[in-house]
């Protein structure tokens, strides 16, 4: 798995990872999902840090989806 994590905020609580899609639709939203708990994993492993929240933003629909 290679990709690069779009963003993070610092939090107190636990950091939120932000990823951007540019998709019209959910169609690939599992293997995004998947995609961003590896972002998650090794964000933390690197960092220390704890992840509060996991966020794919989808640019073209508007929409924020929040992973477990």
């Amino acid at each position: 798995v290679q990709g690069i994590i779009d963003l993070v905020i610092e939090r107190p609580g636990g950091d939120v990872l932000i990823d951007y899609k540019t998709d019209v639709s959910l169609a690939y939203l599992p293997q995004y999902e998947r995609q961003v708990g590896y972002y998650a994993e090794a964000y933390q492993a690197i960092t220390k840090r704890s992840v509060s929240r996991k966020l794919i933003w989808f640019v073209r629909l508007g929409r924020f989806i929040e992973i477990d």
